[in-house]
């Protein structure tokens, strides 16, 4: 009797959010199995390939209901504030200032379920707002500054 193995992209190395292998998996919030993660190679997004699947669905969902996001315009600006950055940190009023227009994104998770707190994926940029109204940019292969 056969049985189909999930993919996994993660190894089960403990978790070291400093390393070039941390992820969070795109899917979080969305009845993700492993929402931080160390990846197995350097372009894992997902932490399974369920969850791939699953936001490749919300996302055909959402364009075929016409609610598709003109985000160019974000990605451009997100772009020049990176500058080639992995990681970077503004205040609330300087994001707004810029005109990056935060509820024009791609997908929506549950970052920290005590806080209640959301966090947003904008084309490759994952965006989180921490205390004190800072916000912390990182694209998706985020490695660590050492």
């Amino acid at each position: 009797m056969s049985t189909k193995m999930e993919k996994l992209y993660y190894t089960t190395e403990k978790i070291d959010r400093n390393h070039k292998r941390y992820r969070v998996c795109k899917n979080k919030g969305n009845d993700c199995f492993k929402e931080e993660f160390m990846a197995k190679h350097g372009s894992a997004k997902f932490c399974t390939e369920q969850c791939n699947n699953k936001f490749s669905n919300q996302e055909k969902k959402l364009f075929n209901e016409g609610n598709s996001i003109p985000r160019t315009s974000n990605i451009d600006k997100l772009r020049v504030l990176m500058q080639n950055k992995d990681l970077v940190t503004f205040t609330r009023k300087e994001i707004d200032d810029i005109g990056i227009d935060l509820s024009r994104h791609d997908h929506r998770y549950l970052d920290d379920k005590r806080r209640g707190s959301f966090g947003i994926w904008i084309g490759n940029f994952n965006i989180t707002m921490r205390e004190n109204n800072e916000i912390v940019i990182r694209t998706k292969i985020y490695t660590s500054e050492k």
